[in-house]
């Protein structure tokens, strides 16, 4: 009400402004570590201290860009219904929201929050021996997502059936210590790097790398097999492949694409060109270093995981690297000759990034369990 009693107003003024209450604004407040949850258009369970019996269901439709420097969190918009005028200005409510996921391929695999020990962007878990002969756990770098509820993603770092320790974690890292390992707290931080070997993006650009990743396993298997002309015919296919293939964002993940996708494409149609099988594993290896660069900084972008294998005799017994498929080494230096010659490294799932940083369990020795129960 603008007008009071007894007041002189002119013509054209305003009186009386009327709202409509058949929808209403939620205003809720979110704490600045739980917004990479929250999305636009998520829909948002309310719950009304007045109306205990009902639950309101609204969609988030503004998330305010700016954090509240005092209290840390950021004002997060929700328009509900407002059937029966149930709802009035003023009330005070919570809300519930499912974590939105902007990745359409998000690996699955997660691990509890008690489990990581966290130095700067790393985090160290201790993975179980399942080879030793008593109970043995043995550090490891991994990269984790936001933190969701009591759990977090994993990024990179961890394969599926793997076991870590959830509890007791920094008791083993103690020994570790004492015993003159290379310990988290001995490890340098990480979190003054310039630049973040991971870089972040949708599932939907990932995807765009699918034919590229797979054009590539195929002249892996073709060498593996000493099929030279399908492996050269694969190698035409991922020039093409990654002379079509744009990445539009973020701009580092269009930067670093521009880049190796044009070596790629060189190199795929140098090896779509050679005249032996000698000269095509040479140049499958330098292939292969810019797929196992993709993997790391940009993830992988199939449903299914794959592998990185390793060859200590290859290129001369320099060794060399490649990403395969399947679960038992597939040497594509080699052939028939030393099929089955090298391990696998390292396993990345769907979604997943290959571990840039050298793994602890490299640098520090296992611990067996001195008794205690983890």
């Amino acid at each position: 009400r603008v007008a009071t009693e007894g007041a002189y107003v002119q013509t054209g003024a305003v009186l009386y402004m009327v709202a409509d209450l058949s929808r209403l604004w939620v205003q809720l407040d979110a704490y600045e570590s739980d917004l990479t949850n929250i999305a636009v258009g998520q829909e948002v369970k309310i719950q009304v201290e007045g109306i205990a019996d009902d639950l309101f269901t609204g969609k988030v439709t503004f998330i305010d860009p700016v954090i509240d420097p005092n209290r840390r969190t950021a004002r997060v918009r929700v328009a509900v219904p407002n059937e029966g005028r149930r709802l009035r200005p003023g009330m005070f409510v919570q809300a519930d929201l499912k974590a939105a996921n902007p990745e359409k391929k998000l690996s699955p695999l997660i691990i509890p929050s008690s489990a990581p020990l966290f130095t700067g962007r790393r985090a160290i878990v201790f993975v179980e021996d399942p080879s030793a002969a008593r109970p043995t756990y043995t550090a490891r770098t991994v990269r984790l997502g936001p933190k969701t509820a009591d759990v977090y993603p994993v990024v990179a770092g961890l394969t599926e059936g793997e076991r870590v320790v959830t509890k007791g974690a920094f008791t083993l890292d103690a020994d570790l210590q004492i015993r003159g390992g290379n310990s988290m707290m001995a490890a340098p931080d990480d979190s003054a790097l310039t630049e973040d070997p991971i870089i972040k993006i949708t599932g939907k650009e990932r995807g765009k790398l699918t034919p590229v990743l797979e054009a590539y396993l195929d002249i892996s298997e073709r060498l593996a097999a000493d099929d030279f002309e399908n492996a050269k015919a694969a190698a035409k296919k991922l020039a093409s492949q990654s002379g079509k293939t744009s990445i539009k964002g973020p701009a580092a993940a269009a930067k670093f694409w521009k880049e190796h996708g044009a070596s790629l494409r060189e190199h795929a149609g140098h090896l779509a060109k050679t005249g032996s099988m000698e000269e095509a594993r040479g140049i499958f290896e330098t292939v292969s270093r810019h797929v196992i660069r993709l993997l790391e900084r940009l993830g992988n972008p199939l449903d299914s995981p794959v592998r990185l294998a390793f060859c200590p005799m290859a290129m001369g017994s320099k060794g060399a690297s490649w990403v395969q498929r399947g679960e038992v080494v597939d040497n594509p230096y080699f052939g028939d000759l030393m099929r089955t010659c090298g391990e696998i490294k390292s396993t990345i799932g769907a979604g997943q990034h290959l571990m840039i940083e050298k793994p602890a369990a490299e640098q520090a020795s296992p611990v067996p369990a001195q008794g205690h129960q983890h």
